[in-house]
């Protein structure tokens, strides 16, 4: 018996604010998981990119799998395997088992990340679908606005392995509702070859892109990004003469509204993941302004994309969700041109000005721009489009470090950023918003060429159906 659409919907959010929450909340405690461990500079910087590396690597090979075998039972096992993982994390004693746990953390959550989108897509029709898909995004802004805080509060109280007990006991909540609810009545299809020759280049690619983006300043970083472009060149080629490719080559050539809608997502993303960070250290070192009232003034951003992702999903729904796209950019490369004024001089009304413009622009940009993206495809490409998402966020995200590590190593070199050098921070900071606002620029005309009456692009004629969409 499936159950009912307002379950599933409710099963999905859980998880989606379960584990941004935990992630987030993270950050606040690394500085103190370094001195227990000892770790040295490098060691901290694989904590964070070890999980980002494993979700890039693995989310087109599983966006495939759950369209193989099927989506709530993909879903189910990555929640059980990410909550195992948690536990374990919390329970390791050196830094090297840490990173490897959160490694494994990371193949789970690419897991979710891959079959989220697909099962809103399965159980939710054109026209509910924007809301449904507002709810998640909501859900997912809630846990990251909210992480810092818990994470400070269990950090300080109890210690930081309560972080991932925490993250541990909410993932079993959530996958007991997942279990409890989620449509299992999809069988898997007709056995056909998965593409491990893709899944392997696209590992490859993701990996070192992922990787060399975060070390864009250092040598081996110009290395491993120069290798992530011949991985990619050779995933193309390899995926254009697949027979059951991981990620078909064909929907990209001929349906414009998903892979602008794709592109888009990846320049937005590359936007707005660095915008926290820089102003991060614009409040604490060139502002003076405290850890926590800092952290009090970013989360403005997360709390207003909370509020405003369901009305936008369900105003999606009723409208052109291509428009409200549009709309989200325009407000972002707003908020982006005004950060470029911000110096000492100027008061804080201006912050929050940023926060309000690029928040309501994300909330109304997020949920719509999904909409499209998962209304132009049909139900057997539902879990690679769920997967390619996620990976076009990641890979923006790799873009938006790179971009604040060359503008860091020109403006700043090797120096550390303190208040005695924050101008040059300041300049370095105001090149990045700029570079971000074309971005979102870019991202404006890719989305004013989708067409206005998109619809899912017919099957190739080789190619078996899809599994049904739930009623």
């Amino acid at each position: 018996m499936v159950s009912s659409k307002s379950a599933i919907l409710v099963a999905l959010a859980v998880t989606q604010f379960a584990v941004p929450l935990m992630l987030s909340a993270l950050v606040v405690a690394l500085p103190a998981i370094g001195q227990e461990f000892q770790s040295t500079a490098p060691q901290m910087s694989l904590i964070e990119s070890a999980y980002i590396s494993s979700v890039a690597m693995c989310l087109l090979p599983l966006g495939r799998l759950s369209d193989m075998l099927g989506r709530a039972r993909l879903y189910v096992r990555g929640l059980a395997a990410f909550a195992l993982a948690s536990l374990l994390v919390g329970l390791s004693q050196s830094t090297y088992v840490f990173i490897l746990l959160r490694a494994v953390q990371g193949c789970a959550g690419a897991a979710l990340l891959a079959a989220c989108f697909a099962l809103v897509a399965d159980n939710f029709g054109p026209t509910e679908r924007g809301r449904a898909l507002g709810v998640i995004m909501a859900a997912i802004y809630l846990g990251v606005s909210m992480g810092p805080t818990v994470g400070g509060l269990l950090t300080a109280n109890l210690g930081w392995r309560w972080i991932f007990y925490i993250g541990c006991a909410t993932s079993l909540m959530a996958l007991v509702l997942c279990v409890r609810n989620l449509p299992f009545r999809q069988e898997p299809r007709k056995p056909m070859p998965f593409d491990w020759t893709g899944a392997l280049l696209s590992a490859g690619f993701f990996g070192l892109l992922t990787a060399g983006g975060a070390h864009a300043a250092l040598p081996w970083g110009k290395w491993a990004m120069a290798g992530s472009i011949a991985f990619l060149i050779a995933f193309a080629a390899w995926e254009t003469r697949c027979a059951t490719p991981l990620l078909d080559m064909r929907l990209l050539r001929a349906n414009r509204a998903f892979s602008l809608s794709c592109l888009t997502q990846y320049l937005f993303y590359a936007a707005l993941f660095g915008l926290g960070f820089l102003f991060s250290l614009f409040l604490q070192v060139h502002r003076g302004i405290s850890p926590m009232n800092a952290g009090l003034i970013l989360g403005v951003q997360p709390v207003i994309q909370s509020l405003l992702s369901p009305p936008a999903g369900k105003l999606a729904d009723r409208s052109s969700p291509r428009a409200l796209a549009i709309g989200g950019i325009l407000l972002a490369f707003l908020g982006f041109g005004l950060a470029t004024f911000l110096d000492r001089d100027t008061g804080l009304w201006l912050i929050f000005a940023v926060m309000v413009l690029v928040g309501v622009g994300t909330a109304l940009f997020g949920t719509s721009n999904m909409s499209v993206i998962m209304g132009s495809v049909r139900p057997l490409h539902y879990g690679m489009a769920s997967a390619l998402t996620g990976a076009t966020r990641t890979a923006g995200m790799s873009l938006s470090t790179i971009l604040i590590g060359l503008a860091f190593s020109h403006f700043l070199g090797e120096i550390p950023i303190t208040p005695e050098n924050s101008l040059a921070y300041v300049e370095a900071m105001h090149v990045i918003l700029v570079g971000f606002a074309a971005f979102c620029l870019l991202g404006l005309c890719s989305t004013l060429l989708v067409p206005r009456d998109y619809a899912p692009s017919p099957e190739p004629p080789d190619v078996p159906p899809g599994p049904s969409a739930a009623p």
